[in-house]
């Protein structure tokens, strides 16, 4: 055979060869949808939708939240009626004559030890009263930003904030968290939406596990709904419904963060949670002083993987992942998600709560035998079971030869949970910080209020 008819039987070859490559892409679609629709628990009363628990709860102890709401209108008014040059010892007289002394606790307040470590006397031990009306006052100013004790007193201090909505402020989270924090071995609130063992039940619901003193309080409400919600707009759909979720055209999911070029099909667990442990509180042991320094919570993620039917953390956090990018975004966005869902900013409240009083208890100062209201001992029932979904998105490429490529992923994403028990620790000398709290509660402005 000549050379010349070999270079051309060659291209014919390679032309037949590379054809199918080189192919003109007719179709490029991609489908989005749930593979199972999810059941209804909440119709049995095993989940519960925190709107209806507000309800129910405000049904329940109207009279009492009520009082607390008069006890802390009268508070103000009685101080605006007081004309002193130094306020401040008018308020400690009428937190003295007012207190409501039910809610009382033991305040314990040690002395740093040249030779190192805090150094404790009884005399470093006083029992008094906790004044929810009060904590209502302050907390209606603005978010916690720090925490002081002077003298056997407790001053609470607040910023202005916008992400700090008035309503469905219930001062006895407080109290709980305090508890929460002193009180049990937990370290602080905690809750988690976990697989249930039968592995049958796991593509069907997650079982909701709450830490001591916050079950069917506010406290357990607001965790549960803020983490549900959270994994929600990671996948993209309500888990309760099954329909898709309506959000502002900024809105990212999970999905839109992944790779569909390449040709496999997989199924992932992930765990995403919220957690205080990156929150910087500055803490003084000298002055029993802490503020918050940092933001007040973050979210993070794990993929999980399936051992002999049991699902279980891999400790994989890959901020390259489909699901670290989304943390992240969900992140930088999260003062855009306090604009249309409040219960995010209930969430920052309560970990505001929870980081200073962490940094109290660095600080050496511990509280003891604290008593709750009856209507934070008996609450409406908070959630115990909450669907699972698993969303599917497929993608389909097809040429003009009529070849086809799919590339799938199935994502269920309703495990992870609330994790208040730990901060990031900075040593500061936080003096000036704590005069100015001091100056500002004997000038009496409003952003700083005696809570014990």
């Amino acid at each position: 055979m000549s050379a010349k008819k070999k270079v051309v039987l060659f291209l014919i070859f390679t032309g037949l060869v590379l054809t199918p490559i080189f192919a003109k892409i007719i179709s490029d679609k991609i489908a989005e949808k749930l593979e199972f629709q999810p059941i209804d628990y909440e119709t049995h009363g095993e989940d519960v939708a925190w709107d209806y628990w507000l309800k129910k709860d405000y049904d329940r102890y109207q009279s009492i939240r009520d009082g607390w709401s008069e006890a802390s209108d009268e508070y103000s008014r009685d101080l605006s009626n007081i004309s002193v040059k130094n306020i401040g010892q008018a308020r400690d007289a009428l937190h003295s004559q007012k207190n409501n002394t039910e809610y009382t606790a033991k305040i314990i307040t040690g002395n740093k030890n040249p030779a190192g470590g805090i150094r404790y006397t009884q005399n470093d031990v006083k029992t008094g009263g906790v004044k929810l009306s009060n904590i209502k006052n302050i907390l209606l100013k603005g978010a916690v930003d720090g925490i002081t004790v002077a003298d056997g007193r407790v001053l609470l201090s607040t910023v202005q904030s916008q992400n700090n909505p008035s309503e469905n402020i219930y001062p006895d989270d407080f109290l709980i968290i305090m508890k929460s924090v002193f009180d049990s071995s937990d370290g602080g609130p905690w809750l988690t939406i976990d697989p249930p063992q039968n592995q049958a039940l796991q593509k069907q619901y997650g079982e909701v596990k709450y830490s001591t003193h916050i079950r069917n309080t506010h406290i357990g409400a607001v965790l549960f709904e803020a983490d549900r919600l959270m994994k929600t707009f990671s996948l993209g759909y309500d888990n309760r419904t099954g329909k898709k979720l309506s959000m502002p055209a900024w809105h990212k999911a999970r999905f839109d963060f992944s790779d569909f070029n390449a040709q496999m099909e997989q199924t992932e667990w992930n765990r995403f949670w919220f957690t205080t442990d990156e929150t910087v509180v500055e803490i003084d042991v000298n002055n029993s002083t802490v503020r918050i320094a940092g933001r007040p919570f973050t979210v993070k993620s794990e993929k999980m993987v399936m051992v002999n039917g049991v699902l279980q953390t891999s400790l994989v956090q890959d901020l390259n992942s489909a699901s670290g990018k989304w943390c992240n975004f969900f992140d930088q966005n999260i003062e855009r998600y306090y604009n249309q869902f409040p219960v995010f900013a209930e969430l920052e409240r309560i970990a505001r709560i929870t980081s200073v009083l962490q940094g109290l208890k660095e600080c050496g100062v511990y509280f003891q035998d604290i008593s709750l209201p009856d209507s934070s001992k008996n609450g409406t029932p908070t959630a115990a079971k909450t669907a699972t979904i698993s969303v599917l998105k497929t993608r389909t490429v097809t040429d003009q030869t009529g070849n086809l490529t799919s590339t799938s992923q199935s994502v269920m994403n309703l495990i992870g949970g609330v994790g208040m028990q730990y901060v990031k620790i900075a040593y500061k000398d936080l003096s000036t910080y704590k005069n100015k709290i001091l100056s500002d509660y004997n000038a009496g402005k409003d952003n700083v209020e005696r809570i014990f």
